[in-house]
């Protein structure tokens, strides 16, 4: 009796394909890193990608500014259709002229690609040093997730945590400081973009890492001394997911 009535209950059951959904994964396109420090620059300076950059890529720029005089503005195009967002912040009371920033855009072809930065200068000499870097699998129609805004201190443990919305972000982060030239090395989870740690110019640390789960996200660097810093972070989302074959079967009654 017990027999039947599990062979009844099982030729009800139909077994179904049922897609899954797997998520886009961040990746850093190969050997795009790229930085550039420039003195007295003026209003204007380039930085090209050493490759050519993908379609649908989003287009990171780290990095700080200082003037002599005033804090100052900046900007940034391409030549890949990119619409450049910058988020940043500036100095505090005692050095307002320093502005960090973190900028991206997406790309909407594939090709050569030169990043021009350009800096208001109302007033005295403007100082810059930036990196640049290509990354794939982000969301392209809204690749922001969070804008963590930003972290000042005094120490030798620049950091800014960050509390990402999205599952799998990329995070990026950017510190400069105002005190003498002196090491910065990014945090143990993460990888460097780029860097410069002269102060004659003006130094800045980028840095980047691929989150787990949603949630609060440390990034940190180094100094060799202690130093009067500024962070910032921002994260990006991933693409949204696609569905995957052949699927996980599901039975389901008829």
């Amino acid at each position: 009796m017990r027999r039947s009535c599990i062979f009844s209950l099982l030729i009800g059951l139909v077994l179904v394909s049922v897609p899954l959904r797997s998520e886009a994964v961040i990746a850093e396109v190969a050997s795009q890193r790229v930085e550039k420090t420039v003195s007295a620059v003026g209003t204007g300076t380039t930085l090209a990608f050493t490759n050519n950059v993908q379609n649908g890529s989003l287009i990171v720029i780290a990095g700080a500014m200082w003037n002599t005089n005033a804090v100052q503005t900046i900007s940034f195009t391409g030549n890949r259709g990119e619409t450049f967002v910058v988020k940043s912040a500036t100095g505090p009371a005692v050095t307002p002229q320093t502005r960090y920033f973190v900028a991206y855009g997406v790309t909407t072809s594939g090709g050569a690609e030169t990043i021009t930065a350009t800096l208001t200068q109302t007033v005295g000499t403007n100082y810059i040093s930036f990196s640049i870097d290509e990354f794939s699998g982000v969301n392209t129609t809204t690749p922001l997730d969070v804008d963590g805004t930003n972290a000042t201190g005094t120490s030798t443990t620049p950091a800014r945590a960050i509390t990402t919305v999205a599952a799998n972000a990329l995070v990026v982060a950017v510190m400069t400081h105002d005190s003498a030239s002196t090491t910065l090395t990014e945090c143990g989870t993460c990888t460097k973009i780029g860097e410069e740690e002269a102060v004659a110019a003006i130094p800045h640390a980028a840095e980047f890492k691929i989150a787990g789960a949603a949630g609060s996200v440390t990034m940190d660097w180094t100094a060799g001394a202690s130093i009067i810093w500024y962070a910032y972070a921002v994260s990006f989302a991933p693409a949204a997911g696609t569905p995957a074959t052949p699927g996980r079967r599901r039975a389901i009654q008829s």
